[in-house]
């Protein structure tokens, strides 16, 4: 029989927040029903839904914050209202490029500042600007008009789990268990979508989810024990989707819909397979790398 500590890990990380989001689904959704419903409400079902879990996992957050995990329910609303707001005001590219570089910028301020307080080695600035640079590049490239790629929703579960795995093999077991919940909101949109709307993750879900992926890897980094090439390569899977949207598209035909999913869960597995057995290598025998 499962301890009692896995069933509770596993009631917070996952049934709450997949419960949660369904819920949302079916209360709101229901009207969008249909192959070309747009539903307008991705970014607020999954803050929401990741909202829940957070407070099932962490608590209440500190107010005013007092550390970094304390400031994730402001960024994630505040993401949430910003891409809602872009969305409905009918922004320009250039308009939303610089706003999400404001976002970008400030909420790492936040997140980093207690850090860079004592901590200014030159080795610990350059990580924390590559991680928020990359994180600005990566929601431009998903910032895109339209619904973007079907599969993108699968490919995002998959990070936000490898993730998991990964902040909770390096010992961050809370930033894991939040990774999870991510991954658990998504996984819900993901089966939401499949048997019901079938239709793509939108503009403002996509924003949501990344900014709380990003704020996680950008925790990990800089005050857990996540190696770099880990964040790196969790953004540039997203991002390389992105590029090869085209072919994952021509794939996508009423007869290759199995063709489409697994090239999506390939590019996503096999590489976080890969950097997970670094890891756990490099814990057994730490001298190797």
């Amino acid at each position: 029989m499962p301890s009692t500590l896995v069933l509770g890990l596993l009631l917070h990380t996952v049934v709450i927040p997949a419960a949660a989001a369904a819920l949302l689904l079916a209360a709101t959704g229901l009207r969008f029903v249909g192959a070309a419903a747009r539903y307008p409400g991705d970014g607020v079902v999954i803050a929401a839904a990741c909202l829940a879990g957070y407070v099932g996992v962490y608590g209440w957050p500190a107010s005013p914050p007092l550390q970094a995990l304390d400031w994730l329910p402001l960024l994630l609303l505040s993401g949430m209202v910003s891409y809602g707001a872009l969305d409905r005001f009918g922004a320009g590219r250039v308009t939303r490029g610089v706003l999400m570089a404001v976002f970008v910028a400030g909420a790492a301020a936040l997140l980093l500042v207690p850090l860079f307080s004592y901590d200014r080695k030159p080795a610990t600035i350059a990580a924390a600007a590559t991680v928020t640079g990359i994180w600005f590049l990566t929601a431009l490239i998903h910032d895109q008009p339209g619904d973007g790629d079907p599969s993108f929703g699968v490919l995002f579960f998959f990070v936000a789990a490898g993730n998991a795995f990964i902040a909770a093999l390096t010992g961050s077991v809370m930033l894991g268990q939040l990774s999870g919940v991510l991954a658990a909101v998504v996984a819900t949109w993901c089966l939401w979508h499949g048997m019901v709307q079938r239709r793509p993750l939108t503009r403002a879900g996509r924003g949501v989810a990344l900014t709380l992926l990003a704020v996680l890897l950008l925790i990990g980094q800089c005050y857990g024990d996540t190696p770099l090439w880990a964040t790196v390569m969790l953004f540039a899977l997203l991002a390389l989707h992105r590029a090869v949207a085209p072919l994952s598209v021509c794939l996508m035909r009423s007869d290759a819909l199995f063709a489409r999913l697994l090239f999506t869960v390939v590019l996503a597995v096999a590489p976080i397979a890969t950097g997970v057995y670094f890891i756990v290598r490099a814990s057994v025998h730490p001298g190797e790398f």
